[in-house]
């Protein structure tokens, strides 16, 4: 009884697992970038402020804008009747 209430940790030992699976994840990601070769230089990133902006046209068109006048607006007085 004693050998299997030393196997079960009543804790989980969270930290200790993220460190490691961690530090292994950052290994793993160092050693491809050392064994993986760069990758080629493409004309369409290199290039890109030379390409004419895109404009789109429709003819369909949206509402007419809508213009409120907030000027007028105010403490309206009540009329006596």
């Amino acid at each position: 009884m004693s050998r299997q209430a030393s196997l079960v940790d009543p804790e989980l030992p969270l930290r200790a697992y993220f460190l490691s699976v961690g530090a292994a994840l950052l290994l793993l990601l160092l050693a491809a970038d050392w064994a993986l070769p760069a990758p080629l230089p493409n004309r369409l990133i290199d290039s890109h402020s030379a390409l004419p902006p895109i404009r789109i046209h429709s003819e369909l068109k949206g509402p007419e804008a809508v213009i409120i006048d907030t000027s007028g607006f105010g403490p309206v007085p009540i009329p006596n009747t």
